[in-house]
């Protein structure tokens, strides 16, 4: 048996205090993770092609971009922090 969407409503309002606004905001929340549910039970059917297409994407990218080496990021890393330090340090003086 369900109860009637007035009668919950009521309820809500009277036993816990909830204003009206506060139950359509929590409606639209659910409605929007609802949403979500069904794309996703929607895109299921397409996932194997999906995760082929990342694996190439990621190795096309691993290919094309040349990364940093650890030491270059690392003393980049080092340069930037003495920098912002310093402009702390004239900051507080």
């Amino acid at each position: 048996m369900t109860v009637p969407r007035t009668v919950r409503e009521a309820i809500l309002k009277t036993d816990c205090g909830c204003s009206s606004v506060e139950l359509a905001k929590g409606i639209r929340e659910i409605n929007a993770i609802k949403a979500k549910r069904r794309q996703t039970i929607t895109n299921l059917q397409h996932q194997r092609a999906e995760e082929r297409l990342e694996k190439v994407r990621d190795y096309v990218k691993r290919i094309t971009c040349k990364k940093k080496s650890d030491v270059e990021e690392i003393e980049m890393l080092w340069v930037k922090a003495a920098h912002l330090a310093s402009t702390k340090a004239l900051y507080l003086e």
